[in-house]
């Protein structure tokens, strides 16, 4: 097979992504091997992670960004290509795509400040009261609920007076704000003398959202004030 660069067949994208992947698996090393890497990325880049990214968008809250899923799903791209072995005849978008997701979630997962058991019983506190609302026309009572959800008292009284899941995205912080007022952003959070676990979560949601996109200086500044 002619081992030609990437720029000698761009008028076919077909040829194109062969020679790509032929020059890369010849020589991942060499420099015709990096540059058929660079563009093997552009290419999964735009094809792939990015239609990965807006499926799984699809069922997150409407403040996860789907950019911030594709730049995740750029480093679970670059694993699967080191690790790619095309002897074992599977496609590479099928091999890549669970290390693709993967990166994805796990970058949901740093988000999220809850455990996953303690958010598990939150679903299963919430369907079981629309559960009973549409059965019975009214809402369960706490022993009602307990049972159903087969938990000992303790447990039960822990859940219930616990703190319900929350994000917290910056507009929803501006949102009683005149938009020609100048005022801090940060200005309305609780105080010091009233922060709860809820509250420290809150603004570590906050400092992450109203950050993105800064370079590293500015999002020190704003992580230090």
């Amino acid at each position: 097979m002619d081992r030609a660069t990437p720029r000698s067949r761009a008028g076919d994208p077909q040829l194109q992504l062969e020679s790509s992947w032929d020059a890369f698996l010849k020589d991942p090393a060499s420099d015709a091997g990096g540059r058929a890497k660079d563009w093997l990325i552009g290419h999964y880049m735009k094809t792939h992670v990015r239609r990965l990214a807006e499926r799984l968008h699809n069922s997150l809250p409407r403040q996860v960004d789907v950019d911030d899923l594709v730049q995740q799903g750029y480093l679970g791209l670059r694993e699967a290509l080191d690790r790619y072995d095309p002897e074992r005849a599977t496609r590479f978008e099928t091999f890549s795509a669970r290390r693709i997701t993967g990166a994805m979630r796990d970058y949901l997962r740093s988000l999220d400040p809850l455990p996953r058991l303690t958010r598990s019983r939150y679903k299963r506190l919430t369907a079981v009261q629309e559960d009973y609302q549409k059965r019975f026309g009214r809402p369960p009572t706490d022993e009602e609920m307990r049972e159903h959800l087969d938990l000992p008292a303790r447990k039960f009284t822990q859940l219930v007076t616990g703190h319900a899941p929350a994000v917290v995205s910056y507009q929803a912080t501006r949102a009683d704000v005149d938009p020609a007022d100048d005022t801090d952003a940060m200005e309305g959070l609780p105080g010091e003398d009233r922060r709860t676990p809820l509250s420290e979560a809150e603004c570590e949601d906050l400092k992450r959202w109203v950050t993105r996109g800064f370079s590293r200086r500015d999002h020190l500044i704003i992580v230090l004030f």
